[in-house]
């Protein structure tokens, strides 16, 4: 299997996940809270599927 570098906009949706979930540890974020290890978990899922399955 061969891994490649994802594509922007997945990066970006996935360094977003990340800052969400980082900054909801610091304060209130409705949609976050309470959830930030799955965020955490989603973001660096969609940045781990986006380098192996080519075209995302």
């Amino acid at each position: 299997m061969r891994v490649g570098k994802p594509s922007a906009i997945m990066f970006l949706i996935s360094a977003v996940l990340a800052v969400l979930a980082v900054l909801a540890l610091v304060t209130s974020i409705p949609i976050v809270d309470g959830h930030e290890f799955v965020v955490m978990f989603a973001a660096w899922a969609v940045l781990a599927i986006s380098t192996v399955i080519r075209g995302l």
